[in-house]
């Protein structure tokens, strides 16, 4: 706003106004070390021209958006930071800017920093990160909405102006200059905020800060108090918001390590049963001799079941020691694959193809049409390589409910 009245007072006083010629507007998003910077600055408009980013200093929410999805699908980013010094800005496009932080931070660490100020709608950006921090002396807050209306209508009658409307429907030329609000009208507006506003609480909230009612009425706080009331912890500069962001990937490098090593446990599992007697040799009535095994002829030694090793249990043993053995060796290595999830899948599929392969019985076709747990435990049964690898996540459920009955 001071920048507007510096520019119509020089264009009053017969100033020739001219925007300085600058270079190609340089990108919010840079990318050093595996982190992704966004700079979130000035009001937030839907969209900026050069005069808003020269007059105003304005940052607009399409390109933060843009650039928070291109970071998110970037594999050289590792965590992104979002460094903001805003007081906020217009309604429309802020929704859709936060929710591609949200699930940009369903895949990667994401932080909010301010040096300075994270309010209204910056807050609202600001809230979808993991973790917000700030410099003791910044402030953020201001979750809220609001709608001014300038009622002009005794300034036109005093200049003997009378403004007539004509319009479809009450609502129509609601706060036209000249005018004043009816009942009606004033209560759409405020409904209409008030729905705002409940996805203003929502959001701020679902990264599950538990920010009470009173800190959202529209005021802004400085660092202590809106660190006691939940908003943004104190950190002494941005490098210190940077440790939160490495902090913050441990812990989610530590959570797809775990949740690897309980599928790798699972299959474990899944395949001892498989590989374990399905019934055991049914017994002779109480005071009869048990039946006799045929034996093989005079002279001749009897001969393992075709495509099977030498012996049943010799070969559940071994391939319940070859799991072990490739479930050892596949720990060391989840240290270095935790950073990338895809690697994590890719090394876990290609162990279990090699495990899975010792089997001779050929692969089989599984369609997602309904099925029992019992057929779908034979086709897992009877497939090999990779094929047993994608029966065994599509029907992890079926399999070890049947499993459990064997």
């Amino acid at each position: 706003m001071d920048g507007i009245i510096g520019l119509a007072m020089d264009v009053a006083a017969g100033k020739i106004f001219t925007l300085p010629q600058t270079e190609a507007p340089k990108s919010i998003l840079s990318v050093e070390n595996g982190v992704a910077t966004i700079d979130i600055k000035g009001p937030l408009l839907p969209s900026v021209d050069e005069f808003d980013r020269v007059v105003l200093g304005a940052t607009g929410l399409d390109e933060i958006e843009s650039a928070v999805r291109e970071a998110a699908a970037d594999p050289s980013v590792e965590s992104i930071a979002l460094n903001i010094d805003s007081p906020g800005g217009t309604v429309r496009g802020t929704p859709e800017a936060a929710d591609a932080i949200y699930e940009a931070s369903k895949v990667k660490p994401v932080t909010a920093h301010t040096s300075g100020t994270m309010a209204s709608a910056a807050y609202w950006l600001g809230s979808q990160a993991q973790t917000i921090t700030m410099t003791r002396s910044a402030s953020v807050g201001s979750i809220g909405v609001m709608v001014p209306h300038i009622d002009q209508s005794k300034r036109a009658e005093m200049l003997g102006v009378k403004v007539e409307l004509f319009t479809t429907g009450k609502f129509k030329a609601a706060g036209f200059p000249g005018t004043s609000l009816t009942e009606a009208q004033r209560e759409l507006i405020q409904e209409r905020i008030d729905q705002v506003f409940g996805d203003f609480k929502a959001a701020v909230t679902r990264q599950g800060r538990a920010i009470p009612a009173e800190a959202m009425q529209g005021q802004t706080f400085y660092g202590p108090q809106a660190e006691a009331l939940g908003l943004a912890n104190i950190v002494r500069n941005g490098s210190s918001a940077s440790a939160s962001v490495d902090t913050l990937r441990g812990g989610m490098d530590e959570q797809n390590a775990q949740a690897n090593q309980d599928e790798l446990n699972a299959l474990e599992g899944a395949i001892s049963n498989d590989t374990a007697p399905e019934t055991a040799p049914e017994s002779a009535p109480e005071g009869e001799p048990a039946p006799a095994q045929d034996a093989a002829p005079e002279g001749e030694q009897e001969a393992a079941p075709e495509g099977s090793p030498e012996g049943e249990g010799e070969s559940a043993s071994a391939l319940i020691n070859d799991l072990k053995a490739s479930l050892s060796a596949l720990q060391s290595e989840l240290e270095a694959l935790k950073a990338n999830q895809l690697s994590i899948d890719e090394a876990v599929a290609a162990k279990a193809a090699a495990i899975a392969s010792r089997t001779t019985s050929a692969p089989v076709n599984v369609t997602p049409d309904a099925q029992t747990a019992e057929s779908i435990y034979d086709q897992w049964k009877n497939a090999t390589g990779a094929e047993k690898t994608r029966i065994f996540r599509a029907h992890r459920k079926e399999l070890e409910a049947h499993a459990a009955k064997l």
